[in-house]
């Protein structure tokens, strides 16, 4: 009895005199967490805006420490072709893709030289006419290589040089079949009508002869009908 009684007192004894004082102490700790929390916080976007300001303000430094240097002139450029000074990279035309094959090569570190008979992106570049097509051309052109004289004396060529020009056009369409679905806010399906005023062409369409009873045959309809499909 006085051993329960002892034992029950001094735990109800420690419960109350205990309990009180780890309140305040869990608190206090708290406290101090936050506080330092806070005070971290805060002196890290300190010192990041510290930084960037003075990245900022040093970059500017940078560029108005640089001489201006003006674009070579067109004499100066062909006086320096015909100097023998060798190139690592000779690009021949200065539309979009090449330009930006000669933009990509100087910034890997190579000595570019670009030629174009024009002006730079004065042909096809210039007028875009932001269709999305799959290769039409090079499939019919791919196909009449095939069904040509040619394949005859050298089959196994001919399939081959086929077999990449399907590959290429097959690419063609999944990236175009991606932009539709990815975004359909900037892509959308155009209807486009082939005019035919009649049925034999002359010359042949890309030198194949067949091709000039096209209209007439059924052959182009066929032709398009084939590349809807396709998509």
């Amino acid at each position: 009895l006085p051993r329960r009684t002892l034992g029950g007192g001094t735990a109800r004894g420690f419960a109350a005199s205990g309990g009180g004082d780890g309140t305040p102490k869990k608190r206090r700790i708290v406290g101090w967490l936050l506080g330092g929390t806070v005070v971290g916080g805060a002196g890290f976007v300190s010192v990041v805006s510290y930084r960037s300001a003075a990245n900022k303000q040093a970059t500017e430094e940078r560029i108005r420490s640089k001489d201006e240097r003006p674009f070579p002139t067109r004499a100066e450029n062909l006086k320096r072709l015909e100097s023998g000074e060798t190139f690592d990279v000779l690009v021949v035309g200065g539309g979009a893709t090449g330009a930006g094959i000669a933009l990509e090569a100087q910034l890997r570190g190579l000595s570019v030289a670009c030629v174009e008979q024009e002006d730079f992106a004065s042909g096809t570049s210039s007028k875009s006419t932001k269709l999305l097509w799959a290769g039409s051309r090079y499939l019919v052109k791919g196909l009449c290589k095939l069904f040509s004289p040619y394949s005859l004396l050298h089959p196994k060529g001919s399939w081959d040089e086929f077999a990449g020009t399907w590959h290429m056009v097959m690419g063609c369409f999944t990236e175009r079949t991606y932009m539709l679905e990815t975004n359909p806010h900037l892509t959308s399906w155009v209807p486009i009508a082939v005019p035919l005023d009649k049925w034999i062409i002359w010359p042949p369409p890309f030198g194949y002869y067949p091709a000039a009873l096209g209209p007439a045959t059924g052959m182009f309809v066929a032709f398009f009908k084939f590349y809807d499909a396709l998509s």
